[in-house]
């Protein structure tokens, strides 16, 4: 398997070039560029005006890391005026990788438009310049996401992929699971993997927060499913779904526990602070470092990220049935033998082929989407 070697040195599987817009008001610019380069991903800005304190910290910290991420190779970044892009770039560890467009700067529209794809084919000529090296297991970032639960979920997908997390990190690889607010009721068999004290704590006081937030807004999530998708899959209370949800992260040492937008920088399992929202948590996992996501689903769950291949596994045959074009791997088979090794097999199998080159459903149908979470009003 080729890896891609970029300018921080880390590998990539994909060789992607990012139209992105650096505010929401030049989202429909980006997005006419985009449709007139082939090939490009268009990444569109989820605000990025009014913002402040950790509002704008974080956008620019998760805009930053999506150019960050090893799949990329290079960023054409369009802004209004200057300051907006300049606030992203200086943010970035790979800075010479983004090209910067500024509609103030420029005559008019289409002299953006004509700017962006002459840079786009001096950017596609020169991809094959790029060095490769052997890709292997060890230098993988996954990311684990799960969505639209059921009973089928813990008792079999999740568990499987937990599986597979458990050799990958024996093997030294690295994977992120994420949405803490899906923790609660399960703190404790976190806590008893935790590699150290400062990380017990540290999983101990993300959990609560979020507990905190939800009561603050008039919600009450012990021993309460607020999701309607998830009682109708057979998840009576957030404990029982949080220990389902955990089980994808197996039973491996947790080594830390990542802050919103921080970039992974050492090997191992690690906690991501981030919401459940599907298509925010796939994002804040992307500008993480994920290469690839395993999405596992119980009702199903279409969505998948632009940048990282997100591979959508359920143990749901009549989910598998009715969304078979939205579904990569169908693991209800192992329903009545509970064979984890042979689910992560299968998930393993299918990583490595992505990791090749194959696209995956999400890909396939062009059901992709990035947003990034937001805590507070603009102003």
């Amino acid at each position: 398997m080729d890896g891609y070697i970029r300018s921080d040195k880390k590998l990539g599987i994909r060789n992607h070039i990012l139209i992105m817009s650096a505010a929401d008001n030049v989202n429909p610019l980006s997005r006419i560029i985009s449709k007139k380069i082939k090939g490009s991903i268009f990444v569109p800005a989820s605000y990025g005006r009014g913002q402040l304190g950790n509002d704008h910290k974080n956008y620019l910290k998760i805009m930053s890391g999506i150019i960050d991420n090893p799949n990329v190779y290079k960023t054409i970044l369009i802004s209004m005026d200057g300051d907006s892009a300049d606030w992203i770039i200086n943010e970035s560890n790979r800075k010479k990788d983004i090209h910067k467009i500024t509609l103030m700067d420029n005559k008019n529209m289409n002299s953006c438009i004509k700017e962006a794809i002459k840079i786009y084919e001096v950017f596609k000529k020169n991809k094959k310049y790029i060095k490769k090296k052997l890709f292997n297991l060890r230098d993988l970032v996954l990311g684990l996401e799960c969505g639209g639960s059921d009973t089928t979920s813990g008792l079999i997908a999740n568990p499987s992929l937990g599986f597979f997390v458990d050799k990958l990190i024996i093997n030294n690889g690295s994977a992120i699971f994420s949405e803490p607010v899906e923790c609660l009721g399960g703190e404790e068999s976190l806590i008893k993997r935790c590699s150290s004290r400062k990380v017990k704590q540290k999983i101990t006081n993300v959990i609560e927060k979020y507990a905190k937030i939800a009561i603050k807004n008039g919600v009450d999530l012990n021993g309460v499913n607020p999701t309607p998708d998830n009682i109708r899959g057979g998840l009576s209370t957030i404990e029982e779904k949080s220990l389902g949800a955990i089980s994808k992260s197996g039973n491996s040492k947790i080594s830390g526990v990542l802050d919103f937008g921080e970039r992974l920088k050492n090997k191992g399992l690690y906690l991501l602070d981030a919401p459940a929202a599907a298509v925010e948590n796939l994002t804040s996992l992307v500008a993480s470092g994920c290469h690839v996501i395993i999405f596992t689903t119980g009702g199903g769950n279409p969505v998948g990220n632009p940048i990282a291949p997100t591979i959508k596994v359920t143990a749901n045959k009549h989910t598998f049935k009715k969304f078979k074009d939205l579904i990569d791997i169908d693991l209800s088979e192992i329903l009545e033998t509970l064979d984890y090794n042979i689910g992560s097999l299968k998930i393993e199998k299918e990583i490595i082929n992505v990791i090749k080159g194959k696209t995956t459903a999400s890909e396939k149908n062009n059901y992709l989407e990035t947003n990034i979470s937001r805590f507070g009003p603009s102003i």
